[in-house]
């Protein structure tokens, strides 16, 4: 008969759920753990750094959970085993460090009065020019009274906008999180997040704004809008999300995202490097 804590041992590893540990947990054999917790501790570790155990873990799905270290910051620290690389940037007079973009390509397409596109291309990570908007719009540890690089005029004043990013994985959204730059923020009202799905061939609506912008309360034209955490409906896997502006009848809205982060569960096959 197991005792109380064997039992509650047992119990707390299925409490895991998907995670590595568990399976790292069920290569070890009855013979390995009856050698003592010195010898069990040497084979933990040793198949903590095999190849098979990075293999295994990406044949499984994987739940980032919380609302601080989602898909961005999993793809950029290489899922937490890697510091997140920076480098060092100059903004006029201003010289400071800031975090490389992670491995995702993001698009950026807005329409100002009537007018055509002003700007719809897609970038890559690393690109020289853009680094500033790039690590604005990734970075989940911005300073709230930091130099905002986002409240530029293209971001101003839109009939209508979209910032799409385009992840190297599937990914099920269960929430996502996003900041604002210092200008008009209550304006930010009438917005969707949206998901593609391949199969389908068409956009899906995971969250909608409501007309009501997450700032509303804050009619300081020169604050920044906190980041604020929304869930995202998402019943299938996706690589491509957007937050798209929907029509205001009131009022041109601006767009000046900052701090875009994903959460949910991450779909087979993917790679830790």
């Amino acid at each position: 008969m197991r005792t109380r804590a064997q039992r509650k041992g047992t119990r707390s590893l299925h409490w895991l759920g998907d995670d590595p540990l568990q399976k790292v947990l069920s290569y070890l054999s009855v013979g390995e753990c009856l050698c003592g917790p010195g010898f069990v501790s040497k084979s933990l570790l040793a198949i903590a750094a095999s190849a098979s155990l990075k293999r295994a873990r990406g044949l499984e799905s994987y739940t980032l959970r919380g609302d601080e270290h989602g898909i961005v910051h999993a793809l950029a620290t290489s899922y937490g085993t890697k510091l997140w690389p920076t480098r060092l940037v100059q903004r006029f007079e201003l010289r400071r460090t800031v975090a490389l973009p992670p491995s995702v390509t993001y698009r950026i397409s807005r329409v100002k009065g009537g007018e055509s596109n002003i700007d719809n291309e897609t970038y890559g990570p690393g690109h020289p020019p853009l680094m500033h908007k790039l690590h604005g719009l990734f970075d989940a540890d911005l300073d709230e009274e930091a130099d905002d690089v986002l409240s530029t005029a293209a971001d101003c004043s839109l009939d209508s906008g979209a910032i799409m990013i385009k992840l190297p994985l599937q990914l099920r959204a269960s929430h996502f999180r996003i900041g604002f730059g210092n200008c008009r923020s209550w304006l930010f009202r009438a917005w969707v997040f949206e998901a593609y799905s391949e199969n389908e061939n068409m956009w899906h609506t995971l969250y909608d704004s409501g007309g009501v912008s997450p700032w509303a309360d804050d009619h300081d034209e020169y604050r920044m809008g906190k980041l604020k955490v929304f869930p995202a409906d998402g019943s299938f896997g996706a690589s491509q999300f957007r937050l798209r502006l929907t029509h205001d009848s009131d009022a041109c809205q601006c767009m000046h995202i900052r701090g875009l982060e994903l959460f949910g569960t991450i779909l087979p096959p993917w790679r830790i490097d």
